[in-house]
């Protein structure tokens, strides 16, 4: 098995194809990176203070609506307690970061590269037929359904490494060690910053302190922390 899946690991990595993606990959990742640092402002001297007392100001006149339901006033309380901690513990909500630029920029492109993952998993039947070697392939001391998988392993693993490669340089940052810390139980803390996509931003609300980091998650949920280091 290990055969032939290395075989068609060899026949994805022969065609010419297959390099000009990732040549691609690599000239998109650095052009917008270059757009993007010269296009966006400079948000370390935007007075995020300011703006914060703003939204405090307006979620406490939206307290004062009668027509406005308990729930939707316990979600407002939650979030003014949110932006007076952020100007407690000074952290800027909307400073971009190296981590949430690689979400974006993965959300961006993940239609180039589910394209190049169907042309290559499609390649790898059709190719046999168009190219004659499907018979030189049935003749080898293989059963088909053996063929047919290997085909399948080869497929899923180029897939993975092409999509799942953001989430392995994400791994690689020590702050990843802080979610082996996370015990998820009531009246220890909780997670106030929803998490939207892997590598984003995460802001923990602690005993007594708010904790900027990343982790890499696909949840979207209200977690319970009992211990940050």
């Amino acid at each position: 098995m290990m055969s032939l899946v290395k075989n068609e690991w060899m026949k994805i990595f022969s065609k010419v194809s297959t390099y000009i993606f990732i040549a691609f990959l690599l000239l998109a990742a650095l052009g917008a990176a270059v757009i993007d640092y010269k296009l966006s402002p400079d948000e370390t001297n935007k007075d995020w203070k300011q703006e914060l007392n703003a939204d405090i100001q307006e979620q406490e006149k939206a307290l004062e609506a009668k027509e406005i339901s308990e729930e939707e006033k316990a979600a407002i309380m939650e979030e003014i307690t949110y932006n007076k901690q952020l100007l407690a513990d000074n952290i800027n909500p909307d400073l971009n970061t190296n981590w949430t630029y690689m979400a974006e920029w993965t959300t961006s492109l993940t239609s180039f590269v589910t394209l190049f993952v169907v042309i290559v998993c499609s390649s790898l039947v059709s190719s046999e037929f168009s190219d004659g070697t499907i018979k030189q392939l049935l003749i080898r001391p293989y059963k088909r359904w053996k063929i047919l998988l290997s085909k399948y392993i080869t497929s899923f693993v180029i897939c993975s490494v092409i999509t799942c490669e953001p989430a392995y340089i994400q791994l690689s940052n020590r702050n990843h060690i802080l979610w082996q810390w996370f015990v998820f139980r009531q009246n220890h803390g909780s997670c106030i910053f929803r998490i939207q996509s892997g590598g984003s931003r995460r802001i923990f609300r602690g005993h007594d302190r708010l904790l900027d980091t990343r982790i890499p998650s696909h949840h979207d949920h209200r977690f319970h922390v009992k211990h940050i280091i």
